[in-house]
């Protein structure tokens, strides 16, 4: 057993840890670029650094969250409107994730010109992240 001073409150308190903690449930925002297959999504579990692009086909996109909705964690996915409707976004809202469809935007605000599915993918990420921190 381990021993760590853990704050809460602006206060200090000796607490023992044991090795076998039990994981916390989090929150974690999905910035998801939608096409035919396959998706592609940024993931940021509470206020960490985004991880990598990562692509799902939609079938296992939806798996994934329907296992984390299990898990016991919040799953916020936001994705631009298309052609491709809001079966999505109600699947989605049916497994109990909040979903949120947006109009499609200019994402590439340092008009680099370079698009890519991954640097979309995070700038709607990041962009939910703003959204879902403010009171």
């Amino acid at each position: 057993m381990h021993k760590h001073i853990a704050k809460s409150d602006g206060t200090a308190s000796l607490k023992a840890v044991g090795n076998n903690s039990k994981t916390t449930s989090c929150t974690i925002k999905i910035g998801l670029d939608v096409h035919a297959s396959p998706y592609v999504l940024t993931v940021q579990d509470n206020h960490a650094t985004p991880k990598p692009p990562a692509r799902h086909s939609p079938a296992s996109f939806l798996s994934w969250v329907e296992k984390k909705l299990k898990a016991g964690h919040s799953v916020y996915v936001v994705y631009e409107c298309g052609c491709f409707g809001f079966n999505l976004q109600r699947n989605l809202e049916r497994m109990g994730a909040h979903c949120y469809v947006i109009t499609p935007l200019n994402l590439d605000e340092r008009g680099t010109r370079v698009k890519t599915n991954g640097r979309d993918a995070t700038a709607l990420c990041l962009r939910l992240d703003i959204r879902a921190s403010r009171p």
